[in-house]
């Protein structure tokens, strides 16, 4: 089972400081309490390095997945895209 939780960094002081928040978005991944994975910024999901903005949900879906919070099979129409 995964939770998703969004927070407000200017107003969670507390949760920048503890997490060591420098880049947003940040993106962290807990099982059991303890981090087991975190993305900073866009960081690794676009095709082209070059353009760091442009990526596909898909790519965020399968970092998740990768972490173990979420199931998730790439469809077929995303991989032609590619």
């Amino acid at each position: 089972e995964a939770k998703f939780l969004r927070i407000d960094a200017a107003k969670s002081p507390f949760f920048v400081h503890k997490l060591r928040i420098k880049t947003l978005p940040a993106l962290f991944v807990f099982d059991n309490g303890k981090e087991i994975g975190q993305l900073t910024g866009f960081e690794g999901l676009a095709k082209d390095s070059k353009k760091p903005d442009e990526w596909q949900t898909g790519r965020l879906k399968e970092w998740i997945s990768s972490m173990g919070a979420i199931q998730y099979e790439r469809p077929s129409e995303e991989m032609e895209e590619e």
